[in-house]
């Protein structure tokens, strides 16, 4: 993604992954419907500290591949704890990575929202703000009515914070157009330690000869949806799922680190039709012919004039994280952040250090 002279996202680049993004559910808050998505995304990345600028861009760092590694649940624990700690955190990121459209909350106020949705199981957003309200401002020791109005206003924004990440998330259901709140399945396992099925039903999903995928969100498990988006492209969501598959969306899935295995054992569990053997062909021809080019700016090229002078610097630096790959007895690719500990520990092997800038 690119930079404006602004500091912020080009528009082009907002338009652009607003196409290739569901857009979110968000019709609880009708005056926030004009929110760009990176916009949420970018802030909950930097506090995961996987992106960074890098000239005019916005870039992904190398702990990226180690993220996608991660169970998706443990990823989600991890994201929820990263946003409750950002108030503390002293570092101000740069404005492209700040939470401004809509701040994240206060984590007080998240404890007292989920406790009343706890409580009540099903409860209305308006007894949430008159709850709240009553008690961090009415009843607080330092209430003055002259203020009342701002801190009002001030309250409003935490709770409806909350709200909005929650359902963000995916850990709330929101009923319309009354706008009751209840914790989603989601958000059972992550508040209430419930548990989450794994298991789709057969039948749970509808492979169509066009590859299209329809899947019913009742007979779908959250870990299945989330296979399907992973590997799928996502069409359309009205009661059930629009899935399409295609050898893009396949292959990339397969770069962001999920297993195509698991996928497709998933679709043969599912499926309430056996898979056609074609599609069984297409997928292993998709997964087998990835044409991935690697291209790191993040490294710099050590060469010796023989096997054996190699052999004694890697036995000083190996397994130091200084070494990204060895690409020949001669040649290795170390982190441009090492070549300082490189050129020392040379020295002190009494190496003669040749350094081409």
């Amino acid at each position: 993604m690119v930079l404006a002279k602004s500091g912020k996202v080009k528009q082009a680049d907002h338009k652009r992954t607003e196409q290739e993004l569901l857009n979110p559910d968000i019709g609880i808050f009708p005056e926030k419907s004009q929110i760009y998505q990176m916009e949420l995304i970018l802030p909950v990345l930097k506090l995961l500290n996987i992106v960074d600028i890098k000239g005019e861009n916005i870039v992904l760092r190398e702990e990226m591949n180690e993220f996608n590694g991660k169970d998706i649940f443990e990823i989600m624990k991890l994201v929820v704890h990263e946003v409750n700690e950002a108030r503390m955190k002293r570092v101000v990121p740069a404005e492209v990575f700040t939470a401004t459209e809509m701040p994240f909350y206060d984590k007080p106020i998240l404890d007292k929202c989920v406790s009343l949705i706890i409580k009540a199981k099903r409860i209305h957003l308006s007894v949430i703000f008159s709850n709240i309200i009553r008690e961090h401002l009415i009843l607080s020791p330092g209430f003055r009515t002259k203020n009342f109005q701002s801190d009002l206003a001030e309250l409003r924004k935490e709770i409806m914070s909350v709200i909005f990440y929650l359902h963000l998330f995916g850990l709330l259901e929101v009923e319309y157009p009354n706008r009751f709140l209840s914790l989603s399945k989601l958000g059972e396992y992550f508040f209430q330690t419930g548990e989450l099925s794994h298991k789709t039903e057969k039948g749970g999903i509808t492979i169509n000869p066009d590859f299209t995928i329809i899947a019913f969100p009742d007979r779908v498990s959250i870990y299945g949806l989330h296979l399907l988006k992973a590997f799928t492209e996502l069409k359309d969501y009205d009661r059930v799922y629009t899935f399409v598959l295609t050898k893009e969306a396949f292959q990339l899935g397969i770069l962001l680190g999920y297993k195509p295995v698991e996928f497709i054992d998933f679709l043969k569990s599912s499926s309430k039709a056996d898979l056609a053997q074609n599609l069984l062909f297409l997928l292993e021809d998709w997964g087998g012919n990835l044409p991935v080019v690697e291209i790191t700016e993040d490294c710099v090229l050590v060469r010796t004039k023989d096997q054996n002078t190699m052999e004694l610097l890697l036995g000083q630096i190996k397994g130091r994280k200084i070494v990204l790959d060895e690409i020949g007895p001669t040649a290795i690719l170390v982190d441009k952040n090492r070549v300082q500990d490189v050129i020392t520990v040379s020295e002190k092997l009494n190496l003669i250090v040749n350094l081409t800038r």
